[in-house]
């Protein structure tokens, strides 16, 4: 399944060559090894068969931890550099980009660390790059997908213009979120911090964003709490579409012409607001917003500061 070849890193007459694949002797895999590449398919200590020769300086001091080959269409490599993430991302684009890789532009939403890269190659399918800063410098998972021959695919320079129409309209989707100013007399604001669910898909225009967080307010209800955010939705724009409220609960939807930059037509977008009394002068505020649905499932977002 795997041959013995080498990838060569190389700068001017400066090279180091990484070891060719082989399983671990007796099946002993380092605990780092094993932690990276759980699941099925096999370990080994050197690259997989086919895997596209990749020229890199080598002053980046790259090793190689270990490699996992989940199935034919799956690969995984793991390697140590001695260089830190942001120096290294430029120098590892601006080497791939000359070997025939396009930079696809995108990123998790709300990644701040780990750094990474999507790449795309005509020939040799697509990659991606994760780096992690760790005590010896910085950690590089580097999986890339295999497409069968028989597998028809678009152009990388289309695949990278469509990327980043999606990013375009996540960001502007971002924006369009509202965050809102809490009443008077609020005890402590406490929006939840950080993105919990991510998924992302660069096929389809579906969009979800939720917002959420709390408020401790003395002296007040569910429905003055409610009135007061819904004032601030009026003022952003939003039309009211429907609402009920009662003695411990507020809800809504709101509705929202927009056009999309780039975009050839306007789109409804739909906004569901909900207050909840969860515990004495304390509430629960969510809004989470949706693009049409045009493409079901689309990429969420949640746990955006409210307020």
């Amino acid at each position: 399944m795997f041959s013995r070849k080498i990838i060569l890193l190389s700068l001017a007459v400066a090279s180091t060559t990484l070891q060719a694949a082989e399983e671990f002797p007796n099946g002993l895999v380092p605990a780092d090894v094993a932690a990276e590449f759980a699941g099925g398919g096999t370990l080994y200590r050197g690259l997989p068969d086919g895997f596209p020769d990749l020229v890199l300086p080598a002053r980046l001091g790259l090793r190689l931890i270990g490699t996992h080959q989940r199935n034919p269409y799956s690969q995984t490599i793991l390697i140590q550099s001695a260089a830190g993430p942001a120096d290294l991302r430029e120098t590892l684009l601006s080497m791939l980009q000359m070997q025939g890789w396009h930079d696809l532009g995108s990123a998790p939403i709300g990644a701040v660390d780990p750094v990474f890269l999507q790449l795309c190659h005509d020939i040799h399918g697509t990659m991606t790059v994760t780096m992690r800063s760790n005590a010896a410098g910085t950690q590089l998972q580097v999986r890339r997908t295999v497409y069968p021959q028989q597998f028809t695919r678009m152009p990388c320079a289309e695949e990278r213009a469509r990327s980043q129409a999606a990013s375009a309209r996540y960001a502007y989707f971002g924006q369009l979120l509202p965050v809102l100013e809490v009443p008077d007399g609020t005890l402590a604001p406490q929006p939840s911090v950080g993105i919990r669910n991510i998924s992302s898909s660069f096929s389809g225009d579906s969009v979800r964003m939720e917002r959420e967080g709390s408020v401790s307010v003395p002296d007040t209800t569910a429905a003055d709490v409610y009135e007061h955010f819904a004032e601030q939705l009026r003022e952003q724009g939003w039309v009211a579409d429907s609402s009920a409220t009662g003695e411990l609960t507020a809800s809504s939807t709101w509705l929202k012409e927009v056009t999309v930059p780039g975009a050839a037509a306007s789109e409804r977008v739909v906004l569901t607001f909900n207050v909840f009394a969860a515990t004495e002068d304390a509430y629960g505020v969510t809004l989470v917003l949706r693009s049409s649905s045009r493409n079901p499932g689309g990429d969420y977002i949640s746990g955006l500061p409210l307020f």
